[in-house]
């Protein structure tokens, strides 16, 4: 894992936003963009390494120690295991996140998109890691969680092909369905 570039690090420290032009905050964002990715890289392999411990007896639960250490809202903590998970599978994603060229927020639309899917269309899902990561470099979070959610829709849908028609068929054997004449009105009901 490669640490931040240290000019891109002295940069941030030494700017004040306040100065900038429009071309200087947008290069200025880029550069925050950058090493907060490296961070939230360094955050997925301490996760791993807490998760490890904790397995072995040796220290608390990464979500725990995100939560108290770390100083995160549960939620962000279940994100960063989460991210963690995603990268553990599709290991490119965490070079790529250490490197700057795709966020956090792309990890974890992975994680969103994977989180109900069973064992084998997660594995599908796994298997396209490649492409996967190409596009989450040239897309925005907002486009590439949509297309994680409607990739992995359309796995769901082909791994449960009968589930449609089992959930159909389900429902009609729990319905119940009376019909009767209304004696006052003669009206069938």
């Amino acid at each position: 894992m490669k640490s931040p570039p240290g000019s891109v690090y002295a940069e941030v420290r030494d700017t004040d936003p306040d100065t900038l032009d429009a071309d200087g905050l947008t290069a200025h964002v880029g550069r925050l963009a950058a090493i907060r990715a490296w961070i939230d890289a360094q955050q997925v392999r301490a996760t791993r390494a807490q998760r490890r411990l904790a397995e072995q007896g040796q220290a608390a639960d990464p979500a725990s120690s995100l939560a108290r250490d770390g100083r995160q809202s549960s939620k962000d903590a279940k994100a960063a295991g989460e991210r963690e998970e995603v990268c553990a599978t599709m290991p490119g994603f965490e070079d790529a996140l250490a490197a700057g060229a795709v966020s956090a927020g792309q990890v974890d639309a992975i994680a969103g998109a994977t989180r109900n899917l069973g064992e084998a269309a997660a594995a599908e899902f796994a298997a396209e890691a490649e492409s996967q990561l190409s596009d989450a470099t040239e897309q925005g979070v907002d486009t590439f969680a949509k297309n994680c959610r409607d990739k992995a829709k359309n796995i769901r849908s082909r791994h449960n092909s009968r589930a449609d028609v089992d959930e159909l068929e389900q429902q009609r054997s729990q319905s119940k369905v009376t019909r009767w004449v209304d004696k006052q009105t003669g009206m069938h009901k």
